[in-house]
């Protein structure tokens, strides 16, 4: 698996998207970098990463990136995980599988969830939350401010 390192820090490992390669975290890996040891993954099969076989399942992908993460980090040291969309999907379960050493688990926008239709959603009215940080802000417009005219 390709992966770019840079930075100093405790481990955060980059998790693209479908149809992707570690170029989108292009703009985050610099900032990043100044807190962390950034590595920017390219999946298996995808950017400069080894091909895999068209049949290999899901499942088989995904025991493939839990070899793979074990190889490049091996030991017990923590690991922070970033994922976007496919990448939010595969970071959910790897961390699942490494638990307790996944220490942080960031999910932009992640897919390969189960679907649910808007109903099936647990909801909860916010006046009924018990606490005033659980209430929104109020989020009306605010009139525009009247600039001083010199």
């Amino acid at each position: 698996m390709a992966v770019r390192r840079s930075g100093r820090g405790p481990d955060l490992v980059l998790f693209h998207g479908g149809m992707g390669s570690w170029r989108h975290w292009i703009r985050n890996v610099e900032p990043l970098s100044r807190h962390f040891t950034v590595h920017a993954l390219d999946h298996p099969a995808y950017g400069d990463s080894a091909r895999v076989p068209r049949e290999t399942t899901g499942a088989a992908y995904l025991d493939l990136m839990h070899e793979l993460i074990v190889e490049m980090f091996p030991g017990a040291t923590p690991l922070r995980f970033a994922g976007f969309s496919f990448g939010g999907a595969i970071a959910t379960h790897l961390a699942r599988r490494l638990a307790p050493r996944v220490s942080h688990l960031c999910l932009i926008s992640p897919g390969g969830f189960p679907t649910r239709r808007f109903g099936e959603r647990p909801i909860r009215s916010y006046r009924e939350a018990g606490r005033p940080s659980a209430v929104p802000r109020d989020l009306s417009p605010q009139p525009a401010r009247q600039h001083a005219q010199r």
